[in-house]
């Protein structure tokens, strides 16, 4: 006959079963227990969901986010409209009913990002601090993490024209930031807080300003014919040209899409895609960094172990250290454009693009309209943008 042994009763257990362990609260981690999950979190959108979960580790996440921007990838932001019946001219696509986000850590999944349809109605200028720039009679910023919308002062009749860019020079709240209108003869300018626009003629012999992006505190406009100016609102609005030269002068280039500038640890890039002589629809990329003390553009052979993030329409770009920590790729390119699904990854190993492959992000570029939303690369704006947590597309809003 075995022995049964006595059972052991808790007086605060008179069943005998084990004893529930008490609730644990998650707000009092320690500071560096908080600092170590966010490290190890890849996705800028886990990162928003881990610190909407309580005031304290908000507060500790609130004074990092910029410190970890650099090691995250930015999301896709990729309008979605109806599918196209085949054989429909391209150049007649319709405007797109909404947008979703793509993240290159995990790209089978997409999220909501609520731009209204009215929104994508209108013409798209660019990405700034946060805000996606739409044209129009009434230029306007739209958040696309959240959908709030923020409108400047009408345009007077005769300030309105056709905008090929448009840039905020630094974060809506600043009291430096301006949002800035490029057409081929002026910019248009407005001041935040002020009641009208200004506007500023150009002398650039009719070169489209291609990009305006805010590089060690200066503004800087980079047009097709890839001159260089630094934009100076005081005392009085000046378009100051950088005098730039090549370092190699035998250098020539055939161009298939205008170049794009880059930030990238510290430094001014320019990309390049350049058609082959002998073969026009094939494009080499290739990369060159700005030698601030000689004025020199030089060559980049590698980027070591960063990405660049581009979309050919140049609405925004971005860099990314350390890749590989989320699974993607170092020393490449990460590219998109109109009417792609979300990116190609191009090797700078010295291979070439077609630019008549359906897939390329090149393809498309001829055929869109300039001013139609494409797709663009994005980070949030942690002032405007705290309560995004990444909603899956296809889930309800309520």
């Amino acid at each position: 006959m075995g022995i049964r042994g006595k059972q052991r009763r808790s007086a605060a257990s008179p069943s005998g079963g084990a004893e529930p362990a008490a609730p644990r609260d998650w707000a009092v981690l320690n500071d560096a227990l908080i600092l170590l999950i966010l490290d190890r979190l890849h996705s800028l959108r886990d990162v928003f969901v881990f610190a909407a979960v309580c005031r304290t580790w908000r507060a500790v996440f609130l004074p990092t986010f910029s410190a970890l921007l650099p090691s995250r990838p930015p999301l896709l932001l990729r309008p979605v409209g109806t599918p196209f019946p085949s054989g429909v001219p391209r150049r007649r696509r319709l405007r797109p009913d909404r947008c979703d986000l793509l993240t290159p850590t995990d790209p089978s999944a997409s999220y909501l990002s609520i731009v209204s349809r009215r929104a994508l109605s209108h013409p798209f200028l660019g990405y700034s601090y946060g805000f996606l720039i739409f044209g129009g009679n009434r230029p306007f910023l739209a958040n696309p993490f959240t959908g709030d919308e923020f409108f400047p002062p009408l345009l007077p009749s005769e300030q309105r024209a056709s905008f090929r860019c448009a840039a905020l020079t630094a974060p809506l709240s600043s009291p430096d930031s301006n949002l800035l209108l490029c057409s081929s003869h002026f910019i248009l300018r407005w001041r935040a807080g002020d009641a009208r626009w200004s506007k500023h003629y150009l002398e650039l012999q009719y070169t489209p300003i291609h990009q305006i992006i805010t590089f060690n505190g200066q503004v800087l406009a980079f047009l097709i014919d890839e001159r260089l100016f630094v934009i100076e609102f005081s005392p009085r609005f000046s378009m100051r040209q950088l005098a730039v030269r090549w370092a190699d002068e035998s250098v020539k280039f055939w161009l298939s899409v205008p170049p794009l500038l880059v930030e990238c640890d510290g430094q001014l890039l320019m990309v390049r895609f350049s058609a082959l002589e002998e073969q026009m629809f094939l494009s080499t990329i290739q990369i060159y960094r700005l030698d601030w003390p000689r004025m020199v553009w030089t060559r980049v052979h590698t980027l070591g172990d960063w990405a660049l993030f581009v979309d050919i329409r140049g609405k925004s770009t971005a860099s990314c250290s350390n890749p590989s920590r989320w699974g993607g790729n170092a020393d490449c390119i990460y590219c998109t454009g109109p009417n792609c699904d979300n990116w190609v990854v191009l090797p700078l190993d010295g291979g070439v693009v077609s630019t008549t492959d359906r897939q390329s992000p090149f393809f498309d570029n001829q055929f869109s309209s300039v001013d139609m939303p494409s797709p663009v690369w994005i980070y949030p704006n942690l002032e405007y943008s705290m309560d995004w947590t990444g909603q899956h597309a296809g889930e309800s809003r309520d």
